[in-house]
């Protein structure tokens, strides 16, 4: 039996102090919030998907053919998972889901305190170079003649390129 000292009633005066002394009594450990032990509790080796075994397997068997050993003694949280069975959604402590959480700047919230920082969207450019270079080099191959000089030849062949290839949406108005 485990006594937090966060429970309702423990909180205050001699609730706390009978609380203690039962503790000490009973050579029951304090149960400490935000300890990996408290974190774990319940969550013991696989025990999650003990209603549904094929599901469990079945990460399990993709976890450990993209990482040997990923799962022993480990639970799965699927909420730090980027695809099903993924081998770094396996923990064994809190320390686990806050690294994890900030690899994939996700906000998570409950024992583990962790707070996603804005990302800037990613700059959009209208195509790919090496599209504009194969393209380029397409018009070079059937007409030598166009073959650029310089660099600011080569820039408005590439300008060229962008603007008859681009999608709608990124041509200049």
């Amino acid at each position: 039996m485990m006594v937090l000292l966060s429970e309702p009633g423990y909180n205050r005066g001699e609730n706390r102090a009978a609380a203690l002394a039962k503790r000490s009594t009973l050579n029951m450990a304090t149960a400490v919030i935000g300890t990996d032990r408290t974190f774990m509790k319940g969550r013991e080796n696989g025990k999650q998907f003990e209603r549904c075994p094929k599901i469990g397997n079945k990460y399990k068997r993709i976890s450990e053919s993209q990482k040997p050993g990923c799962t022993h003694g480990k639970y799965y949280h699927a909420g730090i998972a980027e695809r099903p069975g993924d081998p770094k959604a396996w923990i064994s402590g809190s320390s686990d889901l806050l690294r994890r959480a900030k690899e994939r700047n996700v906000d998570v919230e409950g024992m583990v305190n962790y707070k996603a920082h804005d990302v800037p969207p990613p700059v959009s450019t209208p195509l790919a170079d090496r599209l504009v270079n194969g393209l380029v080099g397409q018009i070079v191959a059937m007409d030598p003649g166009k073959k650029p000089k310089n660099k600011k030849a080569l820039r408005a062949l590439r300008e060229q390129v962008i603007d008859k290839h681009a999608p709608h949406w990124h041509k200049k108005k």
